[in-house]
């Protein structure tokens, strides 16, 4: 495994804006997790969506989190389509020696789903697993193909086919993990929770496993439980910058700024190009009234990514701190044509 690490999370790893403070605004930073609002279809390109400013009790409901990557310069945010792209390229296992004409074909029919697979060919690959799963039951062609099908989104046909791989390989950590991310996908977090907690009792390295019961914690708004998993994803990878990222914000949301800019400073140090952990990092500075330091996180974050809204906004906060109300403005207008509506308000009391 590898957050993605894999699964989609990977990831990401992205919810709503922040704005803060003299004038009582929001201090919520950029989420870095994922969300969607359809349980059965992921929408990799559209995270980050600006979100009305608030605080994190606030969170609408329907908004779900996805570990991953930031979704800046073109990066893939989706861990579970990371791992199960890189599980399809595996190359197949030395079969097992038989003579039996039907788990032969069998065989030979899992070695070109598995190439289909790992050309994009999902529908080819899903064809040709199907036929050797007709002639011989086997877990690995069940836990291929579930990766067919997650790479379709197809999440219940995944979960099919991964309760049938665990039916014949009980202690398979790879079935229970990706069985617990296809959970979360269909906004099943029980389910979802018993099989990465299983996953992680199998193999306790798991660090995307933790990474996704960290999205739970935060979906259910149990920021400590958020807090202590990004920590051990921390623990296991110390070199993890989307977890940094990741757990600053957690910190930000339990008021713990100056933890929460400890961990933006690691992310990067890790990735200097992160904008979200540079946007995010000046959210903490805002709070703190740091609006000099604000400001030059805010810069850079649009250096990094001109079109980033949140940015745009909170810099918006940081110059009229600063008195700089022209560029304060500016900057609210900026961020309201790119669909930041919660700066309308501002626009309307600063900017008449």
């Amino acid at each position: 495994m590898n957050l993605m690490m894999f699964i989609k999370i990977t990831t990401l790893l992205f919810i709503s804006f922040l704005m803060l403070s003299a004038y009582s605004f929001a201090t919520v930073p950029q989420d870095t997790i994922k969300k969607v609002s359809e349980p059965l279809k992921t929408t990799p390109g559209n995270a980050q969506k600006p979100s009305s400013p608030g605080d994190p009790a606030n969170l609408k409901q329907p908004m779900i989190i996805r570990p991953g990557e930031n979704q800046v310069q073109g990066k893939d945010p989706d861990p579970m389509k990371q791992f199960s792209k890189k599980e399809l390229s595996v190359s197949p296992s030395q079969p097992k020696k038989t003579t039996d004409p039907d788990e032969l074909k069998a065989e030979e029919l899992f070695k070109t789903g598995s190439r289909k697979g790992s050309q994009g060919d999902y529908n080819g690959a899903i064809e040709d697993l199907t036929q050797s799963l007709a002639l011989h039951k086997d877990a690995n062609t069940y836990m291929k193909r579930s990766l067919a099908y997650i790479m379709m989104d197809n999440y219940p046909s995944a979960i099919e086919d991964l309760n049938d791989a665990i039916k014949l390989l009980p202690d398979n950590v790879k079935a229970y993990f990706t069985r617990g991310v296809c959970y979360y996908e269909i906004n099943d977090f029980v389910k979802a929770d018993e099989d990465l907690s299983k996953s992680i009792e199998l193999d306790p390295k798991n660090a995307l496993a933790y990474n996704y019961k960290a999205a739970i914690k935060y979906r259910e708004q149990d920021f400590q439980g958020a807090l202590a998993n990004y920590s051990e994803v921390i623990r296991i990878d110390s070199s993890n910058k989307q977890a940094y990222t990741n757990r600053g914000m957690i910190r930000h949301y339990l008021k713990d700024f100056r933890g929460a800019i400890e961990d933006y400073d690691k992310a990067l140090k890790l990735d200097p190009y992160n904008a979200t952990a540079y946007n995010n990092r000046g959210a903490a500075k805002l709070t703190l009234k740091d609006y000099n330091g604000a400001l030059m996180d805010f810069d850079a974050a649009l250096q990094l990514k001109d079109d980033y809204a949140d940015a745009y906004g909170n810099r918006g906060a940081a110059r009229i701190n600063l008195g700089n109300k022209i560029g304060a403005c500016d900057d609210w207008q900026k961020a309201f044509s790119l669909g930041m509506k919660g700066v309308t308000e501002l626009i309307a009391k600063h900017c008449q």
